[in-house]
């Protein structure tokens, strides 16, 4: 018998989910030459810092952040430096980590951005972050924004080199493009990171970036980035503080609902006919139990979603 059959699914995943004088770079007056690196330390300043995420950057306490000029350009060119200025702003507010951005340019019709679904932004303008929370060059954190506040959030692991999108932290952004450029602001909660809880000083690695896409595709970062380099992590400068922060456990419960229905004909002269409608509930659970432990469950996994 010649069977003809259409079947409809339906997947749906519920995710729980006026400037300032500003405080100067760090070496902006002690040396003439440009980037970080390993060696060098900033020190987050730990303030009474409460932040509307507007992208403005009009909070006082900015002004006492520590500063890191963003003024090495990577690509196209070899450690050179940057023909436009930006600089990204850090405090610790003892809850989150606060991070402001300046970005000049010469022509503000030229920045490319667009409100964007998370992790898509990568054609646009877009500034942000890596942070290595254990400071051993294994992974790293990496968070950015565009000129209208869009998303992308990434893990990076240094032995494979991936980048892994998949992950979505819980953190707020936002962006205003100016008559100089642009400003960004991000506040990432402590409890969206994994890290050491010490009631000391921690030491971090911080890589303040800003990618300018025009003639070419700038990459323009604080640190000077040695070509060929196998360690990207390695390069990276430090940032010294969060005393008694506190390590979240990362816990993230994604529900799901599978609707399926099912018809067929014998012969296209023939009405359809159903077999019902079924609905598979799910629910995904990623928990850190530890610093350095995952455990990661699903309940009623729909496998014809699952990618080998």
């Amino acid at each position: 018998m010649n069977t003809t059959s259409r079947t409809l699914v339906l997947a749906c995943a519920l995710m729980s989910v006026a400037p300032l004088s500003m405080a100067q770079p760090d070496d902006a007056n002690a040396d003439t030459s440009i980037g970080d690196g390993p060696s060098v330390i900033h020190d987050l300043p730990r303030l009474d810092a409460e932040m509307t995420v507007d992208g403005r950057l009009d909070e006082a306490f900015w002004a006492n952040a520590a500063a890191i000029a963003i003024d090495v350009e990577t690509q196209p060119g070899d450690n050179t430096r940057a023909a436009v200025d930006a600089v990204a702003y850090l405090v610790d507010n003892g809850r989150e980590l606060l991070v402001g951005f300046r970005a000049e340019d010469p022509d503000p019709r030229q920045i490319r951005a667009y409100l964007r679904d998370r992790d898509s932004l990568w054609d646009d303008d877009f500034i942000g972050l890596t942070i290595d929370t254990f400071d051993d060059q294994r992974r790293g954190y990496e968070f950015y924004v565009n000129p209208l506040g869009a998303q992308a959030d990434l893990i990076i692991e240094e032995a494979s080199g991936n980048e892994d999108a998949s992950w979505d932290g819980l953190w707020d952004s936002a962006g205003q493009i100016t008559d100089f450029g642009y400003t960004a602001e991000m506040r990432i909660p402590y409890s969206t990171l994994r890290f050491q809880k010490s009631d000391a000083p921690q030491q971090w690695s911080v890589d303040a970036l800003r990618f300018r896409p025009r003639d070419y595709r700038y990459r323009l970062s604080n640190n000077r980035l040695p070509r060929g380099t196998n360690c990207y992590l390695c390069s990276l400068s430090k940032l010294r503080g969060f005393a008694d922060a506190n390590p979240g456990r990362d816990l993230e419960v994604t529900p799901t609902l599978t609707v399926r229905s099912s018809e067929r004909r014998s012969r296209p002269d023939e009405p359809w006919r159903g077999d019902g409608t079924d609905i598979e509930p799910g629910v995904d659970l990623k928990w850190g139990i530890g610093p350095n432990t995952t455990l990661n469950a699903t309940l009623n996994p729909d496998f014809s979603q699952v990618e080998v």
